[in-house]
């Protein structure tokens, strides 16, 4: 009568399971990110001189849907900066994971072209990047914002960043895109090894997850 008890509970807990999912939240947390200066901004003119670091991170593929998204962070810095971090699922190169770009974009306007153009073409020749990827311009944004001393602030992820991340997470590989900004009249402190420091980042990402093919576990534990 036991036996057939537990087959029975094995049974109704696989039919159960065949249509259930489960939810769940994530969370990722890292400390002491070191940002340096990728820019400068110069309020008078509105010109603005800045490069994109950008870094590839393989994760573990996960079969999952993103339902929201909450980011939370801790930042300092002793240099009055505007930051901004953005992450993508598109591959933006096969040929590293590590990649710097100058954004060029509206220096026409103060530069003459009969100049700009040979230093530009010098410097590709040297291995520079000046063309800016378009998926950078379409990344979502995780968070960003001013900092000057210490802040502390969260963010509620929208649609289009819960389904980067998504994605992301079904690939197995996301592209970070980091720009820190100074204004251009401010002469940094010597003492200052990194213009922004994230002391704490924190995600709590909810994830929907098909438990069906979980069921024969439940058999193996019973």
């Amino acid at each position: 009568m036991r036996k057939n008890l537990i087959f029975v509970l094995v049974a109704l807990v696989i039919v159960v399971l065949a249509g259930c999912v489960g939810i769940f939240t994530v969370k990722t947390e890292s400390n002491n990110i070191s940002l340096p200066l990728t820019g400068i901004q110069n309020y008078s003119t509105n010109l603005q001189f800045r490069f994109f670091i950008l870094k590839r991170m393989n994760m573990e593929e996960e079969s999952v849907s993103v339902i929201a998204s909450r980011w939370e962070y801790i930042a300092r810095s002793d240099t009055p900066v505007t930051f901004q971090i953005k992450i993508t699922d598109e591959n933006i190169t096969d040929s590293t994971d590590y990649l710097i770009v100058f954004d060029t974009t509206g220096l026409n306007n103060y530069i003459p072209s009969f100049i700009l153009q040979p230093f530009l073409s010098g410097m590709r020749a040297l291995g520079y990047k000046f063309d800016l990827p378009a998926v950078v311009n379409r990344a979502p944004v995780l968070i960003s914002g001013s900092v000057d001393g210490l802040v502390s602030s969260s963010v509620e992820g929208n649609s289009s960043l819960n389904a980067t991340l998504e994605r992301a997470l079904n690939k197995g590989q996301m592209w970070v895109i980091v720009s820190v900004q100074a204004r251009s009249n401010y002469f940094p402190p010597v003492s200052s090894p990194s213009y922004l420091t994230l002391e704490k980042l924190t995600g709590h990402i909810d994830v929907e997850v098909d438990m069906s093919p979980f069921s024969s576990l439940f058999y193996l534990t019973f």
